[in-house]
């Protein structure tokens, strides 16, 4: 195939090391999971409320101001800190933001992806 100086550069070398290759895919992966998340944040008027209120909202406020039940609320800006589109205060206490009972004798704190290659020693 006759490719141009350009071309031939892009598609015929790896450009990724075998690591960041992995990250890519897995960004790929949780493509879906971060695009419903963030789609029910909007839908859900929550980053609004977020945006609207520079001091910040915890969890239990943004319940009472949407109407959705405290697990729910907990599991979208959980999701939207482990993507990104929302930040945590610094102040807040780890304990605020576990998740308890949803699988027995578990429980549940945010993450993101960078951990999701993490190993536990």
């Amino acid at each position: 195939m006759n490719l141009s100086p350009a071309l031939k550069e892009a598609y015929t070398k790896e450009h990724l090391s075998a690591r960041d290759a992995q990250r890519l895919a897995e960004f790929i992966a949780w493509g879906p999971i971060v695009f419903q998340t963030s789609r029910l944040m909007v839908k859900f008027g929550i980053l609004d409320l977020l945006r609207d209120n520079v001091d910040g909202l915890t969890q239990q406020e943004i319940a009472d101001k949407t109407g959705l039940s405290l697990y729910a609320v907990k599991v979208l800006t959980e999701g939207s800190l482990s993507i990104g589109t929302v930040l945590l205060d610094p102040d807040t206490k780890m304990e605020d933001s576990i998740i308890n009972n949803v699988i027995p004798f578990v429980s549940l704190v945010p993450s993101n992806i960078n951990l999701s290659a993490a190993e536990i020693e």
